[in-house]
């Protein structure tokens, strides 16, 4: 499964503040996103980009929930 697009990501995102009641802290979103059945195991485990010392997935989403909710 390939890494989710910007705009999957926003998508999930608003799912998951919007299941968490439209208030949420952005460590509780990416949970959500992460824990989302779409997203399989070998994804939440890709590293992101091209070095072992670069942040893998769950840094990704944050880095777009952070974006998405403006902080």
């Amino acid at each position: 499964m390939p890494m989710p697009t910007y705009d999957e990501l926003l998508e999930l995102t608003v799912h998951a503040l919007q299941d968490l009641g439209g208030k949420a802290s952005n460590n509780e979103i990416e949970q959500r996103v992460i824990e989302h059945p779409s997203l399989s195991a070998e994804v939440v485990r890709e590293p992101h980009g091209t070095t072992e010392q670069t942040p893998r997935f769950p840094a990704y989403v944050g880095a777009h929930v952070a974006v998405a909710c403006g902080s």
